[in-house]
C-alpha cells in the first residue's frame, strides 16, 4: 500500500481571514463566509470542501475517461453543499450535490457513460472520506 502525503499551512492575517499556503502553490486567502460574519470575496472552508469534492469528482472522471478510451469534449461539475445545524451542537455539511455537465467526441454508448458516472463517484477520494451524504445528479 502507497501512501501519500499533502501538507498545507494557514496563516491568520486579520480578522476571521487568513492565508492558505502550501510548498510554491498560489497563495489562497481564506475566512469565514458572511453568514459566519465574514467575507463574501475570500474562499470559506465550505466552499473549499465543495470545491474539493467537485475537484475530486471531475479528476478521477477523467481518469476513467482515459482509462476506458472515452474522448471527452468538456466537462464542467457543479457543487452545492448543505449545512445542517444538529440540535444543540454543530453545524456538519449534511449534504454535497454534483451536477457534472459534459460532452464526448462522438458518439458513446449510454452502459460507458453510466459506467464512468459511478466509478468517478466510487473512486472519489474526497467523497469518500467524508461522513457527508455526496449525490451526483446528471440531466
Amino acid at each position: 500500500m502507497s501512501e501519500h502525503v499533502y501538507q498545507v499551512r494557514l496563516d491568520w492575517t486579520e480578522g476571521k481571514r487568513g492565508t492558505a499556503v502550501s510548498d510554491g502553490r498560489i497563495t489562497l486567502p481564506v475566512g469565514s463566509p458572511p453568514q459566519f460574519d465574514g467575507y463574501p470575496d475570500t474562499w470559506s472552508p465550505e466552499h473549499l470542501l465543495a470545491t474539493a469534492t467537485a475537484g475530486c469528482y471531475m479528476t478521477t472522471f477523467v481518469f476513467f475517461c482515459n482509462l476506458l478510451k472515452v474522448p471527452l469534449k468538456s466537462l464542467h461539475v457543479g457543487a452545492e453543499l448543505e449545512l445542517e445545524k444538529l440540535e444543540g451542537g454543530p453545524f456538519w455539511a449534511k449534504t454535497i450535490t454534483l451536477k457534472p455537465v459534459f460532452s464526448f467526441d462522438g458518439d458513446v454508448p449510454q452502459e460507458k457513460i453510466d459506467s464512468i458516472l459511478q466509478k468517478s463517484k466510487k473512486y472519489c477520494i474526497v467523497s469518500n472520506s467524508l461522513k457527508s451524504d455526496v449525490r451526483v445528479v446528471t440531466g
